[in-house]
């Protein structure tokens, strides 16, 4: 965890300078504009820690306003250097040129108009993501399995991931899953890790919303990294609060026709708990078994559980969330980022976008969804 730390505020640092370098590029800063200017980015790197010091503290009003400003400026200092970067190869580009063809010279931008233009392109994103924030998109699959008997009534399964409700995500997301999932009418709802993003007071009678969603078949969910960094004890409670049963390393069988298992998320190491994470313990032998749901906050399929299970439910990934980063997880998790995937024994994987947002509460190009999956018999068995 620590040197995590340090690489991105490193990381974080180094934007900081280089949004620092192009503002005094365009506008030559001194004296007092400097100074403020080099003040607010100081602040800024440090704000995402203050605004947990302060969630901590259950200084709640002032960790909201601080954390909307930080976070936002988080991705602001990312698409600045991002969109900054490009135009600085468009220059080099042509400065090279430029020493056999001088007339290529006349196509590097100049630093003032390229700060405008960016400081436009950012305000137009920023406003964007809001609202792309808030367009809970619903996405339906149906799965036909030979495990459920012929004529029998078909399953319907409500996924939601990765709501990191806290100090920016609140009452308005959980109305809007909580009306889309009785849309829905589901039989059984599932949660796939990092419900939870910040614990304290101001988090009482957040589970309420939850608890009043009662499907007849019940709720499970499985642990997230977030989850532990915001206190597994009190996450576990939280789950508890709201009607969700957590899997850790364990299945739990549903109407007699469909198995629910579940594992908790590698990144409990790091916060010192011991996750569970053995997922032969949580799913059936192999052979004959009733439909088998895999929930697992991280998208990666293991070799071995390959055969034990018919869909496996993920997260963590946020589709990216934010342009660029939505193009980004396609080198950690290439194709398999977000979306419905056939796996090589005739299961099924589902990456959820997720449906609340972490850190910025934005969206641009990954809308956060609730998904429902109807499981039914295959006629032809």
């Amino acid at each position: 965890m620590r040197l995590f730390l340090i690489t991105f505020f490193s990381i974080y640092g180094a934007l900081q300078g280089y949004f620092y370098w192009r503002l005094n590029a365009a506008w030559r800063l001194r004296g007092w504009p400097r100074a403020a200017v080099i003040a607010f980015l100081a602040l800024m790197l440090g704000g995402l820690m203050l605004t947990r010091w302060m969630d901590r503290m259950n200084w709640f009003r002032a960790a909201q306003v601080a954390g909307l400003i930080s976070y936002c400026w988080m991705a602001v200092s990312m698409w600045v250097f991002c969109f900054g970067l490009l135009v600085d190869i468009w220059n080099a580009a042509f400065r090279v040129a430029a020493r056999w063809a001088p007339a290529a010279g006349r196509w590097v931008a100049a630093p003032r108009p390229v700060a405008v233009a960016l400081g436009c392109l950012v305000v137009a994103l920023l406003a964007w993501g809001l609202v792309e924030a808030r367009l809970l998109r619903v996405n339906t699959f149906t799965l036909r399995t030979p495990r459920l008997a012929p004529g029998s009534k078909p399953i319907r399964v409500v996924q939601i991931s990765d709501l990191h409700l806290g100090l920016l995500e609140r009452d308005g997301l959980l109305k809007r899953v909580a009306g889309a999932v009785e849309r829905l009418e589901p039989d059984l709802l599932v949660c796939t890790g990092d419900m939870l993003d910040s614990t304290g007071a101001h988090m009482d009678g957040l589970s309420s919303t939850l608890a009043a969603i009662r499907p007849p078949l019940g709720k499970f969910a499985v642990t997230g990294n977030h989850d532990y960094y915001a206190g597994l004890d009190e996450s576990l409670a939280f789950h508890e609060r709201s009607g969700f049963r957590v899997l850790r390393q364990e299945s739990a069988l549903v109407d007699g026709r469909l198995r629910v298992a579940g594992v908790d998320d590698p990144a409990g190491a790091m916060t010192g708990a011991r996750p569970r994470l053995d997922e032969d313990k949580a799913l059936p032998p192999p052979g004959p078994r009733e439909f088998t749901i895999l929930l697992k906050h991280r998208p990666g399929v293991r070799p071995h559980s390959e055969g034990r299970f018919d869909l496996q439910l993920s997260g963590h990934t946020h589709g990216g969330q934010i342009f660029p980063f939505t193009e980004f997880e396609r080198l950690e998790y290439g194709e398999r980022r977000s979306g419905f995937f056939r796996l090589a024994d005739g299961a099924h994987l589902y990456i959820s976008r997720g449906t609340g947002t972490w850190g910025p509460p934005l969206r641009v190009l990954a809308p956060p969804e609730v998904t429902l999956f109807v499981i039914e018999p295959d006629q032809a068995r």
